[in-house]
């Protein structure tokens, strides 16, 4: 079988999440520094990045709804 990125998609379940948990923060940081729409939902919803430390975090970030858009 060919792989497209053999080291993540072959890699175990813990490093599997490592990686996904590096690029979340990756894009929440770009997000936050970047784009207003989610500044303003972060911070009425009370999200601090920081506090964004394992995949199992991404409950305490809030939906967005096509309608908000």
């Amino acid at each position: 079988m060919a792989y497209f990125d053999p080291e993540v998609e072959t890699a175990p379940s813990e490093r599997l999440r490592g990686i996904q948990f590096r690029k979340l923060k990756k894009v929440l940081d770009v997000v936050c520094r970047c784009n207003r729409f989610y500044q303003r939902k972060f911070q009425e919803h009370g999200v601090v990045l920081e506090e964004i430390k394992s995949l199992d975090d991404m409950r305490k970030l809030p939906f967005s709804y096509k309608r908000e858009f």
